[in-house]
């Protein structure tokens, strides 16, 4: 039958024997089939071709006698088939196996010819390409998509796949000049127009039969066919080594086009296109360095789709398309770090540079989640509004991205690039940036940030405007904008109301930051990331130099106008007294925003998380290393936090005590020996003002810094004075709750300082203590108890003369301490309570022995028993000797 003859019953035996020989391996008969095959009509041969026969075949020399067949089929000089119709159902056959076929040599056949097929279609037939690209020449650059990727696989693709693609190309040719833009902006279009079909899909939530998930699927295929006609360009434009097929000018709209379509798939269910959009923006990334252009094509593409989405948090539609699209940034950018394009040039690096400070600059909190989420200021409770307030998990969500988004940019840029300057310049007070000398900067835009501190030896680089531009924009070094980044959204340490994790922040977000911190410093992504571990040396370092540099920044935000008064004068709080503050250079204050409370707010924020994350040593050591006196650092620091200290914000105020406990922790008594003096007096001005919210930490700040900066003499004026205003909170405000609660936990510090020095004031001591002996809250009870104990062990010579009046309130302490919650407090309380006794009874001797034992003529409470028990085990003490006995 292959050898009958050109009639249409020879062409049925021939459809019949190619049906015959895919069920056999007698490639001698293949080989018959192909060589009558040359000579013969096509028609009916074409109906053995279709669906899961013809080159379906068994693997081995057949499956090369079926490529045989089909390339005998198109590849003769006069071939006969012919037909619009034939021709194009001959190639949606070959398309198919070459998109679906699992054997490569099969794929690549499929595809070559069905490029061969097509150019017959189009050389006969004029296309008309002022309608877009034909659909039969997009599922060609499709079925190109199905084999291996150059970028990924280069040394197994076989001479077979690279001659199918250059037919593809040469085919292409027909439709529209390969080495024109023309079929990239086309296929970029359709992409595009799938992108639209499907974002409204965005926010679903991903589940089977949902709303989201039914309809994405009626877009699917489409939005799936032109996912993988981009991947096809992609391949084919690189297979040309770029010089056919070009994408670096469509490749920022298929950055954005995709992650939207990613996006959806991931919002659809739809595991199939969200494969295929990674294996896009994955292979944009890896294919970058393979392409004229293509590591600076991608880096723009980067920095636009970043920079659109400025101010796009507002509703929920805007916000589902900013994850959809930063998460298809931080693909790319992943992948770009994966591959090795370290050496990409420099414009490349300044890209993702640019793109990473607009990442920072959109990662500032708003000024209305800070003023609904603030805690005990009440001014700021005048702007909060209840319905942003709630949003701000949702918020805190695109945060978590942005920062995880930032993290892959960053990985881009080189390690040298992420480190903090190592000196800064100064003229005076003035520290200075070094710039472009621009005629732009009235035009640039009122930024919410900081400025870029540039070493003065750094030379110049030749740079276009698009970069000039992105330099005057950037507000500070990209090691900076990290850290005081990771200062905002990570979580701290808590002290009373102050710290703790930021309200506007989540602990995905402090996660993500604290990994941030682990890449750009110490080139670990989990190096930060264990909260409880806290910092290696290397970051603390690295916080400590960014510190110095943000000073400037810190204080322009933390500064207040002088309150008006009659006749022009200041305020009280514009103190003279203060230490200059490091000042900005004098164009950027024109281009910054006026300080705000809310600013002034997340400064003292980012000021506290700063100081306390880089800790003793690496504060003084930062620049110690730049054979400075550490005292340089300490006059950039300290006029911040007294800034903070006297702010009319009660927050900020909050805060600025946290940053002063901080700092004292985190220095010696050395390095703060020229800011003592305003550091005391200013905790001092904020305790005697302070309201029931900042009591506990303007407490905490005032004992710890006279502690820290007063000499160890217990008669030291400054400890005195600091007794002396706790002394009078205790008298005035021992009727407050938060007062009492924090003030039993400040005082001990101040009084181990003190010593003996405290007999004078016991009068006035015992009276607020004994009181908050009985109080309600428990933390309150067995603080008080604490400190009594304390308090007694420091003035024993003096406890005698109170004995008398301290065993009626420690008797009724302990009876009614079973009101307490829990077992476990009552004990501890009980417990509490037996070591002050045992204090007083050892200090006291017989004087209070007489009380208590009075006490037990009468009936002894069940409750008071262990108590009495416990006083008579206790050794006793003869006369007035120091020799001591136990009782019988």
């Amino acid at each position: 039958a292959a050898r009958g003859g050109a009639t249409g019953m020879g062409r049925l035996s021939v459809a019949a024997s190619v049906r015959d020989w895919v069920s056999s391996s007698d490639t001698e008969e293949a080989t018959a089939i192909a060589e009558h095959a040359s000579t013969s009509g096509y028609a009916y041969l074409w109906s053995a071709l279709r669906g899961e026969v013809g080159l379906r075949s068994r693997a081995g020399k057949s499956r090369r006698a079926a490529s045989q067949v089909v390339s005998a089929l198109v590849l003769e000089n006069d071939p006969c088939v012919t037909g619009d119709e034939s021709i194009q159902e001959t190639a949606d056959i070959l398309l198919a196996i070459a998109r679906d076929d699992d054997r490569p040599d099969i794929r690549s056949v499929a595809l070559r010819v069905a490029a061969e097929v097509l150019t017959v279609r189009w050389r006969t037939k004029l296309q008309n390409y002022d309608s877009g690209l034909p659909k039969d020449a997009a599922s060609l650059i499709a079925a190109a998509a199905a084999g291996r990727y150059p970028w990924e696989e280069a040394d197994l693709i076989d001479e077979d796949e690279r001659d199918a693609r250059a037919a593809v190309i040469d085919a292409l040719d027909l439709v529209a000049s390969t080495e024109s833009p023309e079929i990239a902006n086309s296929i970029a279009r359709r992409v595009a127009t799938a992108c639209e079909k499907v974002k409204e899909f965005l926010g679903a939530d991903g589940t089977r039969g949902s709303i989201g998930a039914r309809g994405f699927a009626i877009h699917s295929e489409v939005v799936s066919e032109a996912v993988k006609t981009g991947i096809g360009l992609l391949v084919l434009s690189v297979s040309s080594g770029g010089l056919r097929l070009p994408v670096a000018g469509v490749m920022p709209q298929l950055v954005l086009s995709t992650s939207i379509i990613l996006g959806a798939a991931e919002c659809g269910g739809d595991a199939d296109v969200f494969r295929d959009c990674r294996r896009l923006l994955s292979g944009i990334a890896h294919a970058a360095p393979l392409l004229p252009e293509g590591l600076i094509s991608v880096g723009r593409g980067v920095r636009e789709s970043v920079r659109g989405l400025e101010d796009r948090d507002e509703d929920k539609r805007s916000r589902d398309e900013v994850l959809a699209i930063l998460k298809g940034v931080t693909v790319v950018a992943e992948s770009m770090a994966s591959g090795k394009t370290g050496t990409g040039s420099t414009k490349h690096h300044r890209m993702f540079n640019a793109a990473a400070h607009a990442l920072i600059s959109q990662l500032e909190p708003p000024s209305s989640i800070v003023a609904s989420t603030a805690r005990g200021d009440p001014a700021l409770d005048l702007l909060a509004d209840p319905s942003v307030a709630a949003s701000a998990p949702q918020l805190a969500e695109i945060a978590t991205a942005r920062i995880r988004a930032l993290e892959a940019t960053i990985s881009v840029v080189p390690a040298e690039d992420r480190q903090p300057p190592k000196t800064l310049r100064k003229d005076g007070h003035v520290w200075e940036r070094k710039s472009l000398e621009s005629t732009k900067t009235d035009a640039v835009s009122r930024r919410p940030l900081i400025i870029e501190l540039i070493d003065e030896n750094e030379p110049m680089a030749d740079v276009d405007n698009d970069e000039a531009l992105d330099e005057e924009t950037e507000v500070m070094s990209l090691a900076t904008g990290v850290a005081m980044i990771a200062a905002a959204y990570c979580r701290g340490t808590e002290l009373h109301g102050a710290g703790g994790l930021p309200k506007w922040s989540s602990n995905e977000a402090s996660a993500a930051s604290r990994s941030l911190l682990g890449l750009m410093f110490d080139n670990d992504a989990n190096g930060g990331a264990d909260e409880s571990r806290g910092f290696g040396d290397a970051i603390r370092d690295c916080l400590a130099r960014c510190l110095g540099e943000a000073a400037a920044y810190l204080a322009f935000s933390l500064a207040i106008e002088p309150e008006p008064r009659w006749g022009g004068l200041a305020g009280s709080r514009d103190r003279e007294s203060r230490p200059p503050a490091p000042d900005l250079p004098p164009h950027l204050p024109k281009q910054l925003a006026k300080p705000t409370t809310e600013s002034a707010f997340v400064a003292s924020v980012r000021l506290r998380w700063l100081i306390e994350s880089s800790g003793y040593p690496s504060l003084g050591r930062a620049v110690k290393s730049e054979n400075q006196d550490a005292s340089a650092m300490m006059s950039r620091i300290v006029p911040c936090v007294l800034r903070a200290l006297d702010h009319t914000s009660s927050a900020v105020r909050r805060e600025g005590c946290a940053a002063l406990v901080a700092l004292i922790s985190a220095t010696n008594r050395t390095e703060l020996r020229w800011h003592g003096a305003a550091l005391l007096d200013a905790a001092s001005s904020t305790l005697s003002g302070s309201t029931a919210e900042v009591f506990g930490a303007a407490a905490a700040a005032h004992t710890r810094a006279a502690v820290a900066v007063c000499a160890d003499d217990p008669r030291d004026p400054g400890l005195m004075s600091a007794f002396e205003a706790m002394i009078q909170a205790a008298s005035s405000r021992n009727h407050e709750v938060a007062v009492a609660k924090a003030w039993v936990l400040e005082f001990p510090t101040l009084l181990s300082a003190v010593k003996l020095g405290a007999a004078a004031y016991l009068g006035r001591l015992f009276p607020p203590l004994l009181e908050w002996l009985h109080a309600r809250d428990d933390a309150t009870a067995i603080g008080a108890a604490s400190c009594l104990e304390l308090l007694c062990m420091m003035t024993w010579p003096r406890v005698p003369n109170h004995a008398a009046s301290i065993w009626s309130d420690i008797a009724r302490a302990y009876t009614e301490a079973d009101a307490r919650r829990g077992s476990q407090t009552t004990q501890l309380f009980r417990t509490t309570i037996e070591r002050l006794a045992a204090i007083v009874q050892l200090a006291s001797g017989e004087k209070f022995e007489e009380v208590w034992r009075a006490a037990c003529i009468e009936p002894i409470p069940a409750q008071l028993a262990p108590l009495i028990s416990f006083l008579e085990n206790l050794p006793g003490r003869h006369g007035v000797s120091n020799e001591w006995h136990m009782q019988a």
